[in-house]
């Protein structure tokens, strides 16, 4: 811009092209500044969409959480010497969807985290 601001200072005429670029120069900021506003509102969309789904997954993650506190509060129900083998296959396979469950909460976390909402009590997994 100084460079345009010395020629018109000497009165150097320009070509057609150096008048249009110098032009193009001066509307560049606004330029910029539309494409951030435009880039910003495919941004809000696209959290607002995120934050729509992961709230889906959450309650579906909440109804696993449901489901996972049912069972282990049917342990009681493991009575029988004989069926060992089928209870302990039965705990081995909670034990690993509590820390596949473990792990999602910490994604949840991380990504309410993320977009700055308030992060959500998984204390029950503990």
């Amino acid at each position: 811009m100084k460079t345009y601001t010395i020629l018109d200072e000497f009165n150097v005429e320009l070509t057609s092209l150096e008048f249009n670029n110098k032009w193009e120069l001066f509307k560049a900021p606004k330029n910029i500044q539309k494409v951030i506003e435009t880039q910003n509102e495919v941004l809000n969309k696209l959290k607002e969409n995120m934050l729509k789904s992961m709230e889906l997954e959450q309650e579906e993650f909440e109804e696993t959480l449901d489901n996972l506190e049912m069972m282990i509060g049917g342990f009681g129900a493991f009575d029988n010497v004989d069926k060992y083998q089928e209870y302990a296959q039965n705990v081995d396979n909670i034990e690993s969807k509590l820390l596949e469950s473990e792990e999602m909460a910490r994604m949840f976390n991380q990504r309410e985290f993320l977009v700055g909402k308030d992060l959500k009590d998984y204390t029950r997994l503990v």
